[in-house]
């Protein structure tokens, strides 16, 4: 990490092959690093220092510094310089507003997998110092502060040593490794099922509610581990960045997605993971076999829908036969306005409902996988089996034949007509092909014809600016010539306003 900084009365020494300007007058605290941060809202955080003061203060923590990397192996000095890319071991000094001191000191996760600057900006949301207020403990509890922090420093020095994406990697593994994870993902569909079915339409028609009841609160209790893990870690870790945070005190990497909301703990030592909630594993494996049972038990003693849920099955085969015949009938419907409020052919309305319906294609071992797999949003059609099934029993090739032949009369019979009306005004009649003739005469002209010109033309009035334009050629040319003048303004109106003629150009 190269260090680069601008500050007043510097000493400057060599760091990493580069230059250092750093606030040490006369190498006075050579365990200090002077850090410039520049962190906004910070103001009531700063102690302006007078020359005494500052001097008493950091000789203090000189010292206390000083005394605790001593006590260090050649080896974790060695490590807590390169961390810090000096040349010496050090403990860096956050400093604000140019040269006042922070009442806090610099955090060591801040410098953690970061190409950083002795200029630190932290604009994210991770701390930027410790909790204590250094200028301000007593000797002994400023040495346990100082303490902490070298602990700190080092840690996270000893976890600098590799890479971002290897810890990531080691975290992956340990939480696939996870106990509770892997029962979860043995069982993932167990889960899912039980998820599905306490949700499902298909309760409300069992028998015995109070047994289906005590399973929804059972269901309450068990599922609690796996929903406090969000859908995307189950199983892996989730595609999102994430950071990490090592915590000396326990020898642990603290693994946040802020996307999810959820961070784990890995041990560094054991190689194993944490979960924020541990689980008894026995107990939740026997939990989790105890409502899959249940439900199991629950579904045996209602025979009844099971069947009918079969019956659905078969209906759903025996409908491919007329497949293409009542698709046909549906497009043919979707051609003609108005059909929405017509009464369906009784197989067309089951074709209809089976296509909102899911059903598994093949059994299960247990019930409540096999039911989960059941989407029946209206569960009236199973009250309806009997019916449905007299139904496939008649002759209905004939009958959606005669369905069809009816829809095609109909379009054929709506088809438009040369001598539909349009519009009419008292007695007076505006035809499809007079409508079409205004509207090629509209299409066809360059310029924008006046309304009152227009009145003239359909009225078939031959004035020197019609004649003069040879508009009395045109087809549409007195069109209207037994209408008064004030209904076709009247008319070109309320043509222009339904939209059914050409907009005029400007």
């Amino acid at each position: 990490m190269a260090v680069t900084g601008n500050l007043s009365n510097p000493e400057v020494i060599s760091v990493m092959g580069m230059r250092e300007e750093v606030l040490n007058p006369g190498g006075l605290y050579p365990s200090l690093l002077f850090w410039p941060v520049e962190k906004k809202n910070e103001s009531s955080k700063i102690r302006s220092l007078s020359s005494k003061e500052e001097k008493a203060l950091l000789s203090r923590l000189q010292e206390v510094v000083f005394h605790e990397l001593s006590k260090l192996s050649k080896t974790d000095l060695n490590q807590l310089a390169l961390f810090l890319g000096t040349d010496k071991p050090c403990i860096p000094v956050p400093l604000v507003q140019q040269k006042k001191l922070h009442v806090k000191l610099l955090k060591a996760d801040t410098l953690l997998f970061k190409k950083a600057s002795v200029q630190t900006d932290q604009s994210e949301n991770t701390p930027l110092f410790y909790n204590k207020e250094w200028v301000r403990l007593s000797a002994d509890q400023l040495k346990k502060h100082v303490q902490s922090v070298v602990d700190d420093y080092l840690f996270n020095a000893r976890i600098s040593l590799q890479d971002k994406g290897y810890w990531l990697s080691r975290i992956e593994k340990a939480y696939e490794n996870n106990p509770f994870i892997q029962l979860a993902y043995s069982k993932n569909d167990i889960v899912d099922a039980v998820e599905i079915m306490n949700k499902s339409s298909l309760l409300a028609i069992l028998k015995y509610p109070e047994d289906i009841s005590y399973w929804r609160e059972r269901v309450k209790i068990v599922l609690r581990p796996y929903r406090t893990i969000p859908k995307e870690w189950r199983w892996d870790l989730c595609s999102h960045e994430k950071k990490l945070f090592p915590q000396a005190d326990s020898r642990s990497i603290e693994c946040t997605c802020e996307d999810c909301g959820f961070s784990v703990i890995y041990d560094i030592n054991e190689d194993v993971l944490w979960l924020p909630q541990e689980v008894n594993l026995f107990q939740a494996t026997k939990r989790i076999a105890t409502i899959e049972r249940q439900f199991n038990n629950i579904a045996s003693q209602n025979g009844a829908v099971t069947k009918n849920i079969e019956c659905l099955k078969d209906l759903s085969r025996d409908l491919t036969d007329y497949h293409e015949r009542i698709e046909t009938i549906l497009e043919l419907q979707r051609k003609l306005p108005g059909t929405d409020n017509v009464p369906d052919h009784p197989v067309v309305s089951l074709y209809k409902a089976m296509q909102e319906i899911e059903l598994p294609e093949e059994s299960h071992d247990s019930m409540l996988i096999w039911m989960s797999r059941v989407s029946i949003p209206d569960i009236s059609i199973l009250r309806e089996i009997n019916r449905w099934q007299k139904l496939m029993k008649r002759n209905l090739s004939e009958e959606l034949n005669e369905v069809q032949t009816g829809l095609t009369q109909m379009i054929k019979d709506n088809q438009p007509r040369p001598d539909d009306t349009i519009l009419q005004i008292k007695n007076y009649k505006i035809t499809r092909l007079q409508l079409d003739k205004i509207n090629r005469f509209i299409k066809k002209e360059e310029h924008k014809v006046p309304v009152h010109i227009l009145v003239k033309l359909l009225k078939g009035e031959a004035t020197n600016k019609i004649r003069g334009l040879q508009y009395h050629e045109e087809e549409l040319f007195g069109i209207l010539e037994h209408w008064p003048e004030k209904y076709i303004t009247k008319a070109i109106i309320q043509l222009n306003k339904q939209n059914v003629i050409i907009k005029e150009k400007n």
